[in-house]
């Protein structure tokens, strides 16, 4: 049996990799990590999941700047899954 998959690519650009990391992983001191590669024209392909960051030893732990989240694409990136 084959199950439809989204690709990394269409998880990051929805903004589920950000509010995965935002709501479960950081408060547990873990980041889900996606790398790319640089293309020519300054955008990305390939996308891969890398890893996971653990940072549960550290006290503080892993959240996202306030300033990041003031940004308009990363609150629109909330919004978008809040609605899903």
């Amino acid at each position: 049996m084959s199950h439809k998959k989204m690709d990394i690519k269409e998880f990051c650009g929805l903004g589920l990799l950000q509010e995965v990391n935002r709501l479960f992983f950081h408060p547990m001191g873990l980041a889900l990590e996606v790398t790319a590669d640089k293309t020519e024209d300054g955008g990305f392909e390939n996308y891969n999941l890398s890893g996971i960051w653990d940072h549960r030893d550290d006290p503080e732990g892993i959240f996202f700047q306030p300033e990041i989240l003031a940004n308009p694409k990363a609150f629109d990136r909330m919004k978008r899954v809040a609605q899903m």
